[in-house]
């Protein structure tokens, strides 16, 4: 992750200058909690920071495309087959054999130029996927599309979990240094928030090696 160029409240090395309850700090009312939630409204109406798609997740999101594409296709040729099936046992007779299997032979050739475009429309979205993903383009959080795969979902959710959790730590050593909280509150806020992110890390190796189990039996 990168810092945002022109930030309200985070300047160029990452520290928080301009948030007013932070600036507002009073020892006897204010508290951490009051603090992460307000770092928390102030980042989503202002995001301080950019992603980089980890070279995996691009991987992973180019195997899941490859695979509805595959299976929408194969969806459709058996469709169309099972139409053409029934039309072909109800009307084929021997007077009207020859220009029944005309018809069938042109339906036949409409299935195999609709399979070949979608094959190449596969093709064209493979291409695109790689130049955009290996230019190594930097994307914005709220620029990423949202995928209607359940674990690449989860997977992406997962990391922004641990990002944030991570972020939240800093924050806290950072306080703690400018003695903004004291070591009991220090130590009980790590040690939350270091178990949220166990929690996450674990869910994205589960994820991934059921994935991973997918594909294998796919």
């Amino acid at each position: 992750m990168r810092l945002m160029e022109g930030n309200s409240a985070v300047d160029k090395k990452g520290c928080i200058r301009g948030l007013r309850y932070l600036n507002d700090w009073n020892v006897s009312q204010s508290s951490v909690t009051e603090l992460i939630k307000a770092l928390r409204e102030q980042f989503e109406l202002e995001p301080p920071v950019y992603t980089i798609v980890p070279e995996k997740i691009k991987t992973e999101l180019v195997a899941a495309l490859n695979l509805r594409i595959s299976q929408e296709l194969r969806t459709i040729r058996s469709q169309v087959l099972g139409e053409l099936q029934p039309i072909a046992k109800s009307t084929l007779s021997e007077v009207g054999l020859s220009k029944e299997q005309s018809s069938l032979q042109k339906q036949k050739c409409k299935l195999e130029e609709g399979i070949q475009l979608k094959s190449k429309r596969l093709s064209e979205v493979n291409d695109w996927m790689e130049q955009n993903f290996y230019l190594s383009q930097e994307v914005e959080p709220g620029m990423i599309m949202c995928p209607d795969n359940v674990q690449i979902a989860q997977i992406l959710r997962s990391h922004a979990d641990n990002d944030a959790l991570q972020d939240g730590l800093a924050l806290l050593h950072d306080a703690f240094e400018r003695r903004v909280i004291n070591l009991d509150t220090f130590v009980s806020e790590v040690r939350r928030l270091s178990k949220e992110q166990y929690k996450a890390r674990a869910l994205i190796r589960k994820i991934q090696k059921r994935s991973h189990s997918t594909e294998q039996r796919a």
